[in-house]
């Protein structure tokens, strides 16, 4: 639990809001179209779980053979995301023990936790966007976060600013990913003041300590 702890610290300190991810029913047709159909930090019992979220496997298909949770930080930039990216890697072993994991522990080749978490998210972005070609999308990282669910039983955690420029076709996509493996779908998004963002922002792009 002392992982959970430390990133329930962060996420007070940072002001984060946890939102419990809703997609209006007019983007389920879109959710059909996408090329992801074979592919959601509430503890694994959680309380935050609704009371008709399964945790147990009852049944050889349906609602009751997925994983508990599904926690998908969005962000946004300049919101203090590196410092929840740092802890979780840090704390790897940790959240495993509660039974968090992350896509990037299971590659085998290619490992950078902070990048392998922004080529997790452009998978759900427009094809031409640009920080998609800087990190494309890795298909391996998908399904590693599907395993994760599907083989370990787990809940997954991710944490990528890249989220947060997602468009409604992504968003659908990443419905549809979340719902094949995961009961509980929690995305956390960070507020913070405007004019405090706006200074971090001139600082960083201005190189500015």
């Amino acid at each position: 639990m002392k992982a959970i702890v430390m990133l329930t610290l962060l996420a007070v300190i940072g002001n984060i809001v946890k939102l419990h991810y809703k997609v209006p029913s007019n983007l389920d047709s879109l959710s059909k179209k996408t090329n992801h159909d074979n592919f959601t930090l509430p503890s694994s019992s959680t309380e935050d779980s609704s009371s008709n979220a399964p945790t147990t496997q009852e049944g050889a298909s349906g609602t009751n053979n997925k994983a508990v949770n599904a926690v998908i930080h969005v962000g946004p930039h300049k919101t203090g995301s590196s410092a929840i990216q740092h802890y979780s890697k840090v704390l790897h072993l940790e959240l495993a023990s509660d039974k968090y994991e992350m896509p990037w522990k299971h590659l085998k080749q290619n490992v950078n936790p902070w990048e392998n978490q922004v080529e997790f998210a452009t998978c759900f972005l427009p094809e031409k966007a640009g920080e998609r070609s800087k990190y494309p999308c890795r298909e391996d990282l998908l399904e590693a976060g599907l395993s994760i669910a599907q083989q370990n039983n787990n809940s997954l955690l991710v944490s990528a600013e890249t989220f947060a420029h997602a468009e409604t076709t992504g968003v659908a996509e990443l419905k549809t990913y979340l719902g094949q493996a995961w009961s509980n779908v929690t995305i956390v998004a960070t507020y913070r003041r405007y004019y405090e963002w706006v200074v971090s922002v001139h600082c960083e792009i201005n190189k500015i300590k």
